[in-house]
């Protein structure tokens, strides 16, 4: 099996079909209809007519892939590896896997079908109305003509694949849905069914709609004289097959002779069903299969069938967050980072979510995993649609969660249910990491203030060692914890390169401590004051006469956490140039 996701245009027809050519159309036609609605060709042909409103099967192949609610599915032909039904226990009424209600369920293998009952692709297609109705459009091609056949198309909530041992994956869900009809190659009696899945072991299908032409008559329903389109008397429902040689819009096989790319009669098959007056609400689905079968009974021997992705429900979440403080923990042992994040619930379905609908969000607070202990819930989440949320549209959300990451790779998860549906959509981002840098202020001055147990000292000055009078340099300043985070103590350490003193210069370590930051900005618990005194061998090598003398170091200062990262840990410099003399001539450089 081939499967091909085919974008219908959905978004720029519509607006086209209902807001130009339908305009007068529109307002003679019933609401519940499903033929000539404008929104899609229902006409026993595959080929888009421009003189009516609405598409047909040649625009839904042709189109870009990309849009849910969209399926075409390519079957093997003629070939004895195509996947079929096999065993008494594959009937409609039975479940999908052994994980469903009922004790016997469907089996495949491979093989070749009867030639009647041989699909070679199948197609399905949902739009709303211009009442808003979903309305599901399906069809299907088979290879041979030579006797009629029978049709079903599932629609179902949960994906459903064939796996290669003979067994399905999946289950029946309430509110799948089974379209039944006759392929037939010319007239004759015939019937639709539309039945919706309701769980009940014993009796697990639930008629909808139904309608038979029986001696060519229609009961419950009528007949286009022109198409053969065959519909309820609603019109919640309608069916047909192709009466005439038809054009093939997509490579198609058969066996026998017809002329080129063209459908002999009986051999493509469509209808459509209006999913919101049938079932009163929007329903989801995921996948889609069509199989020939017996008979349109639901307790038909089923034959051949395809089955793929159709996904007409979904939403999208995305967010962005900057991680905009780090905070106390509260004990003042650890610290965490504070984000803030802002982001929206889009609907992604090819309709509306329906009034009433449960929108839930939860943030993984940085921690992407599954776990839910330590995630955060918006504010006013979950939050219930008090009016229908339109394709595309949006819903806003916003918070702030705390983390040890800086920054967090942070993931949020969507949820939207209504009436048994649930859908899912979840989104990770990197937050804006928070700028820590540089945490720590350091002054340095050329001269040592006055304590009360020493005088002050200049710069530099001329000091006695060992009977000979040599330079000494002195210095002093303040280091501090700038961090505004109450509890960010760090263990600091400044250091000075002391040039002149060994080459290259040794650092001498000026302050070892550590810095207490108890409020924010608190100066008299998060500053430290240094001094130091060093006798240079040499100047800075200056050839300008005006700067001789001057003595120029640098004072490094690390501040460390064990709470920060490595490339977090705050630092600083500061340099000083002393001089022996002041310098006010030209050149000077102090």
């Amino acid at each position: 099996m081939i499967t091909f996701l085919r974008n219908t245009l959905a978004g720029a027809l519509k607006p086209l079909l209902f807001g130009t050519f339908l305009a007068g159309a529109i307002v003679s036609m019933p609401t519940l209809a499903v033929k000539n609605d404008g929104v899609f060709e229902l006409d026993a042909n595959a080929v888009d007519d421009p003189a009516v409103p609405g598409i047909d099967w040649d625009v839904v192949f042709n189109s870009p892939p990309g849009t849910p609610g969209v399926t075409f599915l390519t079957d093997p032909v003629n070939s004895s590896t195509d996947n079929i039904f096999i065993g008494g226990g594959s009937k409609d009424e039975r479940d999908v896997s052994a994980a469903g209600i009922t004790k016997t369920v469907w089996g495949n293998t491979q093989g070749s079908p009867p030639d009647k009952d041989d699909l070679e692709h199948a197609y399905a297609a949902l739009y709303n109305n211009s009442a808003g109705d979903e309305l599901v459009y399906f069809g299907a091609d088979r290879y041979s003509n030579s006797g009629d056949s029978a049709i079903g198309f599932w629609f179902f909530k949960q994906p459903v694949t064939a796996n290669a041992n003979g067994s399905f994956n999946g289950v029946h869900t309430p509110g799948d849905i089974l379209v039944t009809s006759d392929f037939l190659q010319g007239g004759g009696d015939s019937v639709i069914n539309v039945f919706k899945w309701n769980g009940n072991a014993q009796n697990p299908l639930t008629l909808l709609a139904t309608a038979q032409i029986v001696n060519g008559n229609p009961v419950g329903g009528t007949i286009d004289p022109v198409t053969g389109l065959f519909c309820t008397t609603a019109d919640t429902a309608c069916a047909v097959a192709n009466k005439n040689g038809t054009p093939a819009p997509w490579p198609y096989t058969f066996k026998g002779s017809a002329p080129a790319n063209t459908f002999p009669q009986g051999t493509f098959f469509e209808g459509g069903i209006n999913l919101t007056q049938l079932l009163g609400g929007t329903e989801c689905f995921s996948s889609f299969m069509a199989m020939t079968r017996t008979s349109a009974s639901t307790t038909a021997q089923l034959k051949d069938f395809v089955v793929g992705p159709f996904k007409n429900c979904s939403i999208a979440v995305s967010k962005s967050c900057n991680v905009v403080r780090l905070t106390d923990s509260g004990d003042n042992t650890s610290l965490l980072y504070m984000a803030s994040y802002n982001g929206v619930v889009t609907n992604t379905s090819d309709g509306s979510l329906p009034v009433g609908t449960v929108i839930s969000v939860r943030d993984d607070a940085g921690t992407p995993d599954p776990a839910t202990s330590d995630d955060v819930t918006p504010a006013g989440f979950p939050m219930t649609l008090s009016s229908a949320l339109p394709k595309n549209g949006t819903v806003p959300f916003s918070g702030t969660f705390f983390t040890n990451d800086n920054p967090p790779h942070n993931t949020v998860y969507a949820t939207a249910t209504f009436s048994g549906n649930v859908l899912t959509a979840n989104y990770g981002v990197d937050c804006t990491g928070l700028a820590l840098s540089p945490n720590l202020s350091l002054t340095k001055n050329c001269g040592i203030p006055a304590t009360a147990n020493a005088a002050a000292k200049p710069g530099v000055e001329l000091v006695l060692q060992n009977g000979v009078l040599v330079v000494q340099v002195n210095v002093s300043g303040t280091v501090c914890n700038t961090s505004t985070t109450t509890g960010l103590n760090l263990a600091v350490n400044v250091t000075d390169d002391a040039v002149g003193v060994g080459n290259p210069p040794d650092p001498t370590q000026l302050f070892s401590g550590t810095l207490v930051q108890s409020s924010p900005y608190d100066a008299n618990a998060s500053c430290a004051n240094y001094s130091y005194s060093y006798m240079p061998n040499a100047g800075d090598g200056s050839t300008n006469p005006a700067s001789a003398g001057i003595f120029s170091d640098t004072a490094t200062a690390l501040g460390t956490n064990p709470r920060l990262k490595p490339a977090e840990q705050p630092f600083q410099q500061a340099s000083v140039h002393c001089p022996i003399c002041p310098c006010t001539g030209t050149g000077c450089t102090n």
